[in-house]
């Protein structure tokens, strides 16, 4: 890599992404440590955030969204880690509901920057664990970003673990996680109980817990609340959520706990996000019981405000197009359900993508069933793509029509010429198509 003193936005990007294309010692090597290392280097910035922490297969920002929205409508000055962008990085980090600035990724990325250099040269002594993962370069921009704003709380988004993750880091005050399926297998475990372990890591003696995890996963978050001798409050134990009404972009949900009940409307109307709204309930009664003054009005605006893009999102309705990530199995069964339970349309297209290391074969079965045609791509940007011939070979050709059309571009455009006003087209399968897609319809006029 070049040595550098300024970087400019853009610049920063590309040594970001080249950086990422080095050889890295697998985390399960080096723990935490590496991320330690980058992060001394700055001041140890993540030691002075307190913390919310958010783990979870799929759930995980959308319900870290709503934490931090709630959180932002009760007055408190707030930040926002998440996790992958759609459309630019300054996405993954934000404060009171703006993104950060080009200039101050730039800033705060400059500063870390001479770090990063010296942990990939192995003669230096921060070279002991080998360059920084790409994550935990982004991790550490926004502890800096975050600690020198002085805020009062934050909201970190795992990436894809949690026992290694770069925000455990951090010492979280409540411990979030959503739920857990099959995904990262290579990496997280081959067992649900496997990864259920990995995420409740997360869970210390220092936190108050919650969860929405089901079955063997649940029996793994609740093991590991009561070795640490914690609290657990769990979805729907603790905390119930019915659908009271639904559109295809809001719904209305009720939120009942042993303290009482509250009505929110929600600004989407994919119905798993009801489970993420009572998640998201739960931590605020957690916090709560640290001591934050959280009204039930302050709850409400919260959830009402917490718009989370790519996530059962609509963007146009003649014809209906929706953006969902959907980026595994959980994630495209909760989709396919959503889409099932949804008001008639004439026909659904699906335009889908995803990268080699999913479950292909559940989500497309997943997704058949709440489709008539799957136009299958590539997802853009990566050469992890799962080869969209083989995609399409797992939609059952009984009852999916199946287009293979490599190009992203391409793909999009055959799926909204062959929608008539009255069908459908549903974006999904990898956030990258999505953010791919949302950027691109936007900017034609698609609204």
């Amino acid at each position: 890599m070049r040595a550098v003193t300024s970087l400019r936005y853009e610049e920063s990007v590309e040594a970001l992404e080249a950086l990422s294309r080095l050889p890295i010692e697998p985390a399960q090597t080096v723990g935490l440590a590496r991320a330690r290392t980058l992060l001394s280097g700055v001041g140890n910035p993540h030691l002075g955030l307190r913390a919310v922490q958010v783990a979870g297969s799929s759930g995980k920002g959308s319900t870290a969204t709503m934490i931090a929205s709630v959180l932002q409508q009760s007055g408190l000055h707030i930040g926002l880690f998440r996790s992958p962008h759609l459309s630019a990085y300054t996405e993954r980090m934000r404060i009171d509901g703006d993104d950060i600035s080009r200039h101050d990724w730039a800033s705060y990325f400059n500063r870390l920057w001479p770090i990063v250099e010296r942990m990939c040269d192995p003669s230096t002594p921060e070279g002991a664990f080998g360059r920084p993962s790409f994550f935990e370069v982004v991790f550490a921009v926004s502890a800096l970003y975050f600690v020198e704003a002085d805020l009062e709380w934050v909201v970190l988004e795992a990436g894809m673990g949690g026992r290694l993750d770069a925000t455990s880091t951090a010492v979280p005050r409540v411990a979030v996680v959503t739920n857990v399926s099959l995904e990262h297998t290579h990496v997280l475990g081959t067992t649900v109980q496997e990864i259920a372990h990995e995420k409740a890591a997360i869970i210390r003696s220092e936190a108050v817990a919650v969860t929405g995890a089901e079955g063997v996963a649940l029996d793994v978050v609740r093991r590991r609340a009561r070795e640490v001798r914690v609290e657990l409050l769990e979805v729907p134990r603790h905390v119930n959520v019915r659908i009271m009404t639904r559109s295809t972009d809001a719904q209305t949900v009720e939120l009942c706990c042993p303290e009482g009940h509250l009505t929110a409307s929600l600004p989407s109307g994919g119905s798993y996000q009801a489970i993420n709204a009572a998640t998201a309930y739960a931590t605020c009664i957690a916090l709560r019981q640290r001591g934050l003054i959280l009204p039930d009005d302050a709850v409400q605006r919260g959830l009402r405000e917490a718009r989370i893009p790519g996530r059962f999102e609509v963007i146009s309705r003649e014809p209906l197009v929706i953006l969902d990530g959907a980026h595994n199995a959980a994630g495209a069964e909760a989709l396919s359900q959503s889409l099932r339970s949804m008001a008639t349309t004439e026909r659904r297209v699906l335009v889908f993508s995803a990268m080699q290391d999913k479950n292909l074969a559940e989500m497309a079965s997943s997704l058949g069933s709440a489709v008539d045609v799957a136009v299958v791509t590539s997802v853009p940007g990566t050469d992890r793509s799962a080869d969209p011939t083989f995609i399409a070979s797992l939609f059952d050709s009984g009852t999916v029509a199946t287009i293979v059309e490599p190009d992203p571009t391409t793909a999009l455009e055959r799926a909204l010429k062959m929608t008539s006003p009255a069908d459908a087209v549903v974006i999904a399968g990898s956030l990258y198509l999505v953010g791919f897609a949302r950027e691109a319809l936007l900017s034609a006029g698609v609204r």
